[in-house]
């Protein structure tokens, strides 16, 4: 994919409440919720979120 079809935020939230198993979640923020295996290890491949 080339990039999340949803904000990256949302995105984020959505990975972060562990909605990244759900199909139609990893359609939309395909950037954020990599397929398992993918060789994105889980830690420190986003940038640096700004809070």
């Amino acid at each position: 994919c080339e990039r999340d079809r949803l904000s990256f935020g949302f995105c984020e939230t959505l990975r972060l409440l562990g909605r990244c198993q759900l199909p139609a979640v990893r359609t939309q923020c395909c950037r954020s919720c990599p397929l398992p295996g993918h060789g994105v290890p889980s830690r420190g491949h986003q940038r640096v979120a700004r809070r």
